[in-house]
């Protein structure tokens, strides 16, 4: 997913992660909670996304291709699930 998303538009992302996550949830074995396991999935996807998308590297390859308002949509998409994770964390504390 961290591969799609760095690569591709936004609609193609996001068509690709729920495919992923529908097949996830009924790949996941039983004894796991779904919640959770959702949860850490998106953690990990939120971690390698934003080290990917922060690198200087990737600034420059967008700014070179003009696709910087594509950038910024992956910043704002990113932000929201930090947000949604800072609430989670709220909510169900360790």
């Amino acid at each position: 997913l961290s591969a799609l998303f760095r690569r591709k538009d936004m609609p193609l992302f996001l068509k690709a992660q729920q495919q992923f996550i529908d097949t996830y949830r009924q790949a996941l074995p039983a004894h796991f909670n779904p919640d959770d396991a959702l949860c850490n999935l998106h953690y990990i996807f939120l971690l390698n996304a934003l080290f990917h998308c922060l690198r200087s590297e990737t600034i420059s390859e967008y700014q070179e291709k003009k696709r910087m308002p594509l950038l910024r949509q992956k910043y704002d998409y990113l932000l929201g699930l930090l947000d949604k994770q800072e609430q989670i964390a709220t909510i169900h504390p360790l």
